[in-house]
Parts: C-alpha cells; structure tokens; sequence
C-alpha cells in the first residue's frame, strides 16, 4: 500500500474519489464535512422510519408473512455520493467504536467494495497513519493498489 499523509490545509482538496470519515465523537473533520454535505450525515443519524401500524403486522402473522426492519443501527455506514457537494465522488461515514483493527478493516472491506478507487481516511482521534497500514489487511490480489491519503485529526 502506497501511503501518504495529508496536510491538514489541503484535506478538503480533490485526490482521492472515496473519503471514508468516522463519526463526530472521534473526528472534527467529519463536522466539517457534514456541513459541506448539507448536513446528510446529521439528518440521517436522527432519521427513524416509519412504524408498522398494529394492524397491518397482525394481518401479516396471521397471513404467515415475516416483517422486515429496514432500520440500521448507528454503526452502519453511511454512503452519501457527494461529488456534487466535495472533490470527491462518495463519502462513507463509518462510526469507530473503539476498535482500530475492526475499524481498519471494515474501511478495506468498504474500499474493496467499490473496486478499490484512489482513497482519502480521515482518521479518528488516537489513530495514527502508522497504525493504520500495520492494521490494513494484505491485498495479495492487487499488485499495484492505488495511493492512499490520511488525514490526521485536529486536536480542537
């Protein structure tokens, strides 16, 4: 993995097609970038879908029809395509909940999701970019996978 470090003057500059944030508690970064994306990310968390009304979901058990939530916690990732708002083409704001090897990889499994584009990390509060690659899992399948850019946290 190629690896570069991003100043702190140049991290909301193009370079990279998909920026991967972590929520607000870890990262003064991804405020700054929630407001640039219309606040999305802030509307999102506080979104809850409509209920089920009581007689419809008694309809379908006596029907024997399974209900499916479509609610997802608050550690799912958040995808916004955000070309339109920030250099880039997609955000994916993904909560860290404390564990830097599962955040680590859930980051490369988000990126290799999307056939592994130039990527820009804004890493939360604590991580360092050295950590970061130690955690990074080994691509054996790429041979010459593209840079990646970290942004290291402002201390407010």
């Amino acid at each position: 993995m190629k690896a570069q470090s991003t100043l702190p003057s140049k991290a909301l500059d193009p370079g990279a097609d998909l920026w991967i944030i972590p929520d607000r508690r870890t990262s003064s970064w991804s405020k700054k970038i929630d407001w640039y994306l219309q606040f999305l990310i802030s509307k999102a968390m506080i979104h809850k879908p409509p209920q089920i009304s009581a007689e419809i979901t008694k309809r379908m058990q006596e029907n024997d029809h399974e209900l499916f939530s479509h609610e997802l916690g608050h550690s799912s990732p958040l995808l916004i395509l955000s070309e339109r708002q920030l250099p880039n083409k997609k955000t994916v704001h993904l909560p860290f909940l404390g564990d830097q090897k599962s955040w680590v990889e859930q980051v490369h499994q988000v990126w290799s999701g999307f056939n592994s584009p130039s990527l820009r990390v804004f890493l939360p509060k604590g991580i360092e970019s050295k950590d970061f690659i130690n955690a990074w899992p080994s691509s054996k399948n790429k041979a010459n996978p593209p840079p990646i850019s970290f942004v290291i946290d402002e201390q407010e």
